[in-house]
């Protein structure tokens, strides 16, 4: 056979493999032997779902060599519904664990899809404030009624104005400040103050806290256990943790970090009469135990921290541990979520 054949026959070859492979993708559900192929199953954000109390989430799994199939969804074992789609309704602020079967006479397929139902404080509005459209950090509250704190869903989130300028306006707080700065600076000012130090802020509205002066406490309307939340630094306290700060003469008036040096959010729980329950979370923002300080840890982004060690509580105590002298005790907080 000559090399001008053998080329011809490998080509018309390749066509004829191309032209089996096309025709298998186009039936979408049998092989390129011409066999049916078992159903599978796909969903969105891969099984996993967050949901409010009072509200109904419609799940719709997409499947794959889905022909002439019966379907199956289960509720905690037991099965519930036989459609393709379905609404789930909730009974109470809790995770529920869900399974989705699909069969035919080809083969089978299960999914398991997790729910957490929970009361998600995320900040975006509020009972007595309401964001301005320029990104700001607000002190006090925007109402005449005085519920010394800002409230959203019923959880009060306590802040006290510790200072104001010659206008009357709040310039220094202690616990919680509501703040929709979004762009972070380089620069060690003001503007620095209040900002989440963060990639993507989202929403752009989360809490700016300051622990200068005591603890910043959040108050539950009733008992919940606390799912999660997200921690973030503070612009101004990242800076100074890098860079340190100096006056204009260059004297330093606050050190960078440096080894064996941490700044750690303690949080902890609350019983009905505000007391410590003696549970606690701590977790660092800044930590510098590596040998090499370019591999100290300084968060740039939303950390979800899990809260589930507190147990069940009335209220959130949080405060800074700093071995950093004269540093300001500021963080941000975003996206509480809590259960029964």
């Amino acid at each position: 056979m000559t090399g001008r054949v053998m080329l011809r026959k490998i080509y018309y070859n390749s066509l004829l493999l191309m032209s089996s492979v096309v025709a298998c993708l186009v039936a979408g559900c049998e092989s390129e032997f011409g066999e049916q192929l078992p159903p599978k199953i796909y969903f969105a954000s891969e099984g996993y779902f967050e949901m409010e109390p009072n509200d109904t989430l419609k799940l719709e799994p997409k499947i794959v060599y889905d022909l002439n199939s019966t379907y199956t969804w289960y509720v905690d074992g037991k099965p519930v519904s036989n459609e393709l789609n379905y609404y789930f309704v909730p009974d109470g602020m809790k995770d529920y664990e869900l399974a989705f079967s699909v069969a035919n006479s080809f083969g089978a397929d299960t999914s398991r899809v997790e729910i957490s139902v929970l009361k998600n404080i995320d900040f975006s509005s509020f009972l007595n404030y309401t964001f301005p459209k320029k990104a700001t950090i607000a002190m006090e509250v925007d109402t005449l009624e005085n519920l010394g704190g800002f409230v959203q869903k019923d959880i009060l989130f306590k802040s006290t104005v510790l200072a104001r300028d010659t206008n009357n306006v709040a310039i220094y707080h202690s616990g919680f400040a509501a703040s929709s700065k979004a762009t972070t600076t380089t620069s060690l000012g003001r503007q620095a103050w209040g900002c989440a130090y963060v990639s993507n802020n989202g929403s752009n509205c989360y809490m700016s806290v300051s622990c200068d002066e005591s603890p910043a406490t959040v108050v539950f309307d009733r008992e919940y256990s606390v799912k999660s939340l997200k921690l973030a630094n503070d612009n101004y306290v990242y800076l100074i943790s890098k860079y340190g700060a100096m006056t204009a003469d260059s004297s330093v008036v606050l050190n960078y970090a440096q080894k064996d040096d941490y700044y750690r959010i303690r949080i902890s729980g609350l019983d009905a009469n505000g007391n410590a329950t003696g549970a606690e979370v701590a977790y660092d923002l800044i930590n510098c135990d590596a040998d090499n300080p370019a591999k100290y840890i300084r968060r740039n982004d939303w950390m979800e921290i899990d809260m589930a060690e507190l147990g069940h509580v009335y209220g959130l105590s949080m405060e800074v541990e700093c071995t950093m002298a004269d540093y300001p005790l500021l963080f941000c907080v975003d996206e509480i979520k809590l259960q029964d």
